[in-house]
């Protein structure tokens, strides 16, 4: 497997297992999460690896990405001709995804205005940071 189609089905991966949702049992309480949003791929960082010649910035990956969070906890996913929906949940910095092909597992998310980085600890020890800014 290619160092590209390697770092695709990771990001596939990566966001297939994220997610967040806010809810209250108030109905007049209206909270919309501030990741709610159309969100589109615009890197891949690789960093704190044990092997530093590892580490690197891709910018154009070779392949989009779009991953929709809608107010009512659902989310939906696309990379070319795969797409994924179900619902996503929120725990602090920690993202679920829970849809047809995803498990529970938790990855770590960081929120910065319209910048949403998503972190995927690989097997060999690197960080991988899918970089996505909101669309919409």
């Amino acid at each position: 497997m290619g160092r590209k189609q390697h770092i695709s089905f990771l990001v596939v991966l990566v966001v297939l297992l994220t997610a967040s949702s806010c809810s209250s049992d108030d109905p007049q309480a209206t909270v919309i999460d501030p990741i709610v949003g159309i969100w589109e791929m615009e890197s891949i960082t690789i960093s704190d690896c044990n092997d530093e010649t590892l580490n690197e910035e891709i910018d154009d990956p070779g392949f989009s990405l779009t991953l929709e969070f809608r107010e009512e906890g659902t989310f939906k996913i696309s990379q070319g001709d795969f797409q994924d929906e179900g619902i996503y949940i929120v725990a602090g910095k920690f993202i679920t995804f829970k849809g047809r092909q995803t498990n529970d597992d938790l990855l770590e998310f960081t929120l910065n205005g319209d910048m949403l980085g998503i972190h995927f600890q690989q097997f060999d020890g690197c960080i991988q940071t899918t970089n996505m800014i909101r669309t919409s």
